[in-house]
């Protein structure tokens, strides 16, 4: 089972005000850690990913994740340039990293959050 909730609306959903582009997102992070040296990552390559202190490598393994989530509720695109972020606060204060999927212009759209959107739980995809 899941640690994400997997969202599909019927309607399509074009618009993405208020989330960030994942790769953008990866660029405002992306801080050499430990080095002089520029850090270079990729959200294309995600084989690779380990979980660790760095939070470029955070966001892309959270994002590992997550895709997995997606691609488990029917997700096929393997393309990561229409995959937005969004944040929800946790009961800690912090801030918890959920994806926006879309296969296609005007295609479908998964929405992944590691906690319940009441207001599209008659889209939730169960059972991933």
């Amino acid at each position: 089972m899941s640690k994400y909730y997997v969202y599909s609306p019927t309607n399509q959903v074009d618009h993405f005000i208020g989330t960030y582009e994942l790769s953008e997102l990866v660029k405002k992070f992306d801080i050499p850690h430990h080095s002089t040296k520029k850090a270079n990552y990729s959200v294309h390559n995600t084989d690779i990913i380990k979980h660790c202190s760095n939070p470029v490598e955070d966001i892309l393994y959270i994002y590992k994740d997550a895709l997995n989530a997606a691609q488990c509720a029917g997700f096929h695109k393997s393309d990561t340039r229409d995959v937005h972020v969004f944040t929800i606060p946790n009961a800690n204060s912090e801030c918890e990293l959920g994806f926006i999927f879309k296969e296609n212009q005007n295609g479908i759209t998964y929405i992944v959050s590691p906690y319940p959107l009441l207001h599209l739980q008659e889209f939730e995809i169960k059972d991933q």
